[in-house]
């Protein structure tokens, strides 16, 4: 346990190796206007304004970012979804992130692991490959053998990363502050909002039990599904600090000639991991945020292996179906419809300007009109309309842009391993099953029946008590100050619409429940309910048509 002098001494010589380079990669001016180069003992002096003329704008930033740490790569792969804040060109670049470490010494890793599981590694497993399979900026992974033979994978994080991230934590938010203070220009991008969802992102990485839970979540909505395995946690070896796996024996997804050389359709594998996505997002609302080749493997008999579970999008029931009606705007097309789902899911801006959007949105189709669905990236449109969407102030939330990246990646994946699969072919089942539960399902037409109910307790609750006044009025019954012509045949007309209005409020109502009873399964003890339904149906037709000409008839309600 370090004592406070010690973290106060740590805590400024990490600000000094942050300022460093800052000035390394050209940035050294956002030390300079928010002053922390004098709190740090004239570091630039020091650095002497290092510069590396050769690279662009945004390769500066992402190496400066990678050689900051983890932490600084995290808050890179945060604004490389978030395009209503950074250019296009900064967020292609940041997107070539690559969260890669220093290998760890394996009696490193092997002190880590037993402080882990309590006792001598020699007591779980047979074996652990002292060759790390990969080496992350926050873990390391190894392949081990437990004592049962079970080929595992070993996820183990970095001695002291928690202190690491925290100090930097620090730091950041110190620098956001000073940005928003001293920097007014900088509050459009808003330093302190980024840093505090870091902050909840990297905290949700760093627990490697809720990793381990957003597995066996995975597994449980894939259940049943037999092109898709979802590897097994081992949680008597699983802690916030090291995760225990089942280890996938596959090919990655990009890994083309492996592939082949399995004799594997790549077609069907491609047309099962996009549907797998489409599942996630329009049934699950629980998708995997980071499908890229690296985090997908293909098993020997095809079937599809999503690994690394950390970043996870959740949407709730009301933001699938915002999806839902983008997505069927944009299949369909419909220029109004895009607007209105974005106005729906987003924050608008006070001046927004509505007519510039949809003239934008109407030439941004326009490009699209002469392609077929086949022809068309969907990933790409989506992103297109999204970016759109924030140049106009339109600001959606965190896991619409997760979304968005999460579509692009897996679309790229497909059409890598089977250029012709058609994403938009295959979200339209997706898309009409729930735009059919929406309205159809027994939950939509119960609320739909619900609704008639109050609406017509309240009209018979009003209507006795108008209707009764009115009646005394027409029978010189009560007094009135003014003299009305003709209020018998208002009354005789207001009691003909209070009863139409009821018989229309009663067909309805035998109408939806038709709908029900035909849509359930199974029969009465003497007449089967789809024959019940069909009947009501019928009746309630007859009953409408005569309210019609009824209506025709008398010319008005």
């Amino acid at each position: 346990m370090k004592n406070p002098l010690e973290k106060r001494y740590m805590h400024w010589r990490r600000y000094a190796e942050v300022v460093n380079v800052l000035f390394k990669y050209g940035f050294g001016f956002i030390a300079d206007r928010i002053g922390i180069t004098s709190i740090l003992f004239n570091i630039r002096n020091r650095v002497k304004g290092t510069k590396i003329s050769t690279l662009s704008g945004p390769q500066r930033v992402r190496l400066m970012l990678e050689e900051m740490g983890p932490l600084f790569m995290k808050l890179g792969q945060i604004l490389s979804v978030r395009p209503d804040l950074i250019p296009e060109e900064y967020i292609r670049e940041l997107s070539k992130l690559q969260d890669a470490g220093p290998e760890l010494l394996f009696d490193v890793i092997k002190t880590a692991i037993e402080k882990e599981i309590g006792s001598s590694i020699e007591n779980i497993f047979a074996y652990i490959d002292p060759q790390p399979i990969a080496a992350a900026s926050i873990a390391q992974v190894h392949k081990g053998i437990l004592k049962d033979d079970s080929e595992v994978i070993i996820k183990i994080q970095r001695p002291d990363i928690d202190d690491i991230v925290e100090a930097d934590l620090a730091i950041l938010k110190e620098i956001a502050g000073l940005m928003e203070a001293r920097m007014p220009e900088s509050r459009r991008y808003q330093p302190m909002g980024i840093v505090n969802e870091l902050s909840r992102s990297i905290r949700r990485e760093l627990d490697f039990v809720r990793e381990g839970m957003n597995i066996d979540h995975f597994r449980r909505n894939f259940e049943g599904y037999t092109e898709i395995y979802v590897p097994k946690v081992y949680w008597e070896y699983t802690t916030k600090h090291m995760l225990v796996m089942e280890y996938i024996d596959g090919v990655k997804v990009n890994e083309i000639e492996k592939i082949d050389a399995m004799g594997l359709d790549r077609k069907t594998i491609a047309e099962n991991g996009a549907r797998a996505i489409m599942k996630q997002i329009f049934e699950d609302g629980f998708f995997h945020a980071d499908p890229h080749p690296g985090n997908i493997f293909i098993i020997r008999d095809g079937r599809i292996a999503f690994i690394d579970f950390g970043m996870m999008g959740r949407l709730t029931k009301e933001d699938q179906e915002h999806v839902v009606d983008l997505i069927s705007a944009v299949i369909n097309r419909d220029v109004n419809g895009i607007i209105e789902a974005f106005f729906n899911i987003g924050v608008l801006s006070k001046d927004v300007d509505l007519r510039g959007f949809y003239i934008d949105v109407t030439e941004l189709l326009e490009k699209y009109y002469e392609k077929t669905l086949a022809e068309i990236n969907m990933g790409e449109l989506i992103n297109e309309t999204v970016s759109m969407a924030f140049r106009y102030g339109i600001s959606l939330p965190s896991q619409f842009t997760l979304l968005d990246k999460s579509l692009m990646t897996i679309e790229g994946v497909a059409k890598q391993l089977y250029p012709e699969v058609n994403v938009f072919e295959l979200a339209r089942p997706f898309v009409t099953n729930m735009m059919r539960k929406r309205h159809f399902s027994k939950e939509a037409v119960k609320e739909r029946l619900d609704e008639i109910y109050d609406s017509a307790d309240s009209l018979f609750k009003i209507s006795p008590v108008a209707l009764d006044v009115l009646n005394k009025l027409s029978k010189g019954e009560a007094e009135v100050k003014f003299q009305l012509e003709g209020l018998d045949k208002a009354v005789s007309r207001f009691n003909r619409m209070v009863n139409r209005l009821i018989n229309a409020l009663i067909i309805s109502a035998v109408i939806i429940g038709s709908a029900v009873i035909v849509g359930v399964e199974g029969s009465s003890i003497y007449v089967p309910l789809s024959t019940i339904g069909t009947v009501g149906f019928i009746v309630a037709g007859i009953a409408g048509i005569w309210l019609l000409i009824d209506i025709l008839r008398s010319g008005h309600m």
